[in-house]
């Protein structure tokens, strides 16, 4: 009988875990499966990341490559399982929801992502955090993010890198949307999305300026 129970039980699991799976190649068809075992879906995100990080924020970029941290290898469960190891039940569904509705871009978990990064970044940098400090910090964050927030930030990014898109790196042109998308007018934006939030290199690329004061009213 117990021996019955536990056999059904690791099938309920697989199930569970196989159904966990299907759920992530739906939210993210564009990537592919982050499950394969060459891992390339996943590097792929996290270079797409690490050119966001540099875009939208010069100084947070130069401080992890001086942490040999630039590979954002600490992001890598964010992405995996779309931060369902950071949100309770409730908030993981919520934000699956976005990201099914792939509102603005499929790739809207990026944004997310990168919003997290900026909103982490003053206590990194002033607190000097090192390579393995910089992985306790964002393990740390499992439970305590704040996904309204997080959403909210990731959306005012996203039209912020629409902005300017044609100035970006082709693998950041990839994942945003273009200037034409419909504009849900559902949340208050209080970002300056004008050419004053904007700046450019001298190779002509785009940097994004005061990135880290991102609001938004939902």
């Amino acid at each position: 009988m117990h021996h019955a129970l536990a056999v059904h039980g690791d099938i309920v699991c697989a199930c569970v875990r196989a159904c966990v799976r299907a759920c992530v190649r739906v939210c993210t068809p564009l990537q592919g499966d982050n499950f394969a075992e060459d891992q390339e879906p996943m590097r792929k995100q996290l270079a797409t990341l690490q050119a966001m990080v540099k875009v939208a924020d010069p100084q947070l970029s130069e401080y992890l490559a001086a942490q040999d941290s630039d590979n954002l290898y600490f992001c890598f469960r964010w992405l995996l399982v779309l931060f369902k190891r950071e949100l309770d039940f409730d908030d993981t569904m919520r934000l699956w929801e976005v990201l099914w509705s792939n509102y603005l871009t499929p790739h809207f978990h990026l944004f997310c992502a990168l919003s997290l990064l900026l909103l982490v970044k003053d206590t990194v940098i002033s607190h000097k955090l090192g390579f393995n400090e910089i992985i306790k910090h964002i393990n740390e964050l499992s439970g305590k993010i704040d996904l309204g927030r997080m959403l909210s930030d990731a959306e005012v990014l996203c039209r912020r890198f629409m902005a300017v898109q044609s100035a970006l790196p082709p693998d950041v042109q990839r994942v945003v949307p273009l200037s034409s998308s419909p504009v849900d007018g559902s949340c208050d934006i209080t970002a300056s999305l004008d050419q004053q939030s904007v700046m450019c290199t001298a190779d002509g690329s785009a940097v994004l300026s005061s990135p880290s004061s991102v609001t938004a009213k939902c």
